[in-house]
């Protein structure tokens, strides 16, 4: 379990980033092209994540190995 004040960093630091990357990334996909984006891992994982992010805008999101 986090403190509150690393639940607080991680409001800031991870998840409004998160919206605010998956937003982005939502304007500049619109288009239909495909694109590759890297970003930190944090910013993968969970319900906030930016792949949750990004299918709950109707994006196919797909893992590369």
């Amino acid at each position: 379990s986090l403190s509150p004040e690393s639940a607080l960093l991680y409001e800031h630091l991870i998840y409004r980033r998160n919206e605010q990357m998956a937003e982005r990334l939502f304007q500049i996909g619109i288009d239909g092209k495909v694109r590759f984006v890297a970003v930190g891992i944090l910013h993968l994982v969970g319900e906030r994540g930016i792949p949750s992010l990004l299918a709950q805008h109707g994006f196919r999101v797909r893992r590369v190995q």
